[in-house]
């Protein structure tokens, strides 16, 4: 496919700058990487779609909880996952 991430990176984006900056620190930030559909698409994804959990290991076993579970766990168990 391509031109896919072509099509979803902001057209405005200065490459010489992130080139340098990338290769002056071997990272870069860069501000408005997406389109702004994109973006927004994104952001509506995974603010009502993902099953977002927390993970954390207990006992040596891996484990999660839902988000919306958290809440009915008592005070001490949300503060030992923190």
């Amino acid at each position: 496919m391509p031109g896919l991430v072509e099509n979803l990176l902001n057209p405005a984006l200065d490459w010489d700058r992130i080139r340098d900056t990338f290769s002056e620190h071997t990272w870069a930030v860069v501000d408005d990487v997406l389109q702004q559909p994109v973006a927004e698409a994104i952001f509506e994804c995974l603010s009502t779609t993902v099953p977002w959990e927390v993970a954390f290991r207990e006992d040596g076993v891996d484990k999660s909880v839902p988000i919306p579970e958290l809440a009915r766990l008592s005070p001490e168990k949300q503060h030992q996952l923190r």
